[in-house]
């Protein structure tokens, strides 16, 4: 386990978009609190480098675009990790909402602070 963290990066970075990469990490930083993790979330960006559109069923009108991610937390027992996750927005007809998280992958990926920025 030791040998993992020591030799564990971040995923590479995806697409890049400064606005939405800001919305990515208050929605990563609301679902920690949503879900009371005692680590400190310090980044959030897209491992995706495009969106996946999802459209309804049966009118085909857009309704929401999904891309993956990662979120970057600081661990009370001065390591860092990540979760990979998934980032969403809702699509209202005429422009997207706020970037949102909607889930993660379980398990928490560690790895040294060094690595983590």
């Amino acid at each position: 386990d030791a040998a993992e963290i020591k030799n564990r990066r971040l995923p590479a970075k995806g697409l890049s978009d400064a606005g939405l990469e800001a919305q990515t990490l208050v929605a990563a930083k609301n679902w920690a609190s949503r879900y009371n993790w005692k680590e400190t979330v310090t980044k959030a960006y897209f491992t995706g480098n495009d969106w996946t559109i999802y459209r309804h069923k049966v009118s085909g009108v857009q309704t929401s675009r999904k891309i993956s991610g990662v979120i970057v937390m600081q661990r009370p027992d001065g390591l860092c990790s990540y979760h990979n996750a998934v980032f969403a927005q809702q699509y209202n007809g005429s422009g997207y909402q706020k970037v949102y998280t909607e889930g993660i992958q379980p398990g928490q990926l560690k790895l040294e602070c060094q690595h983590a920025q």
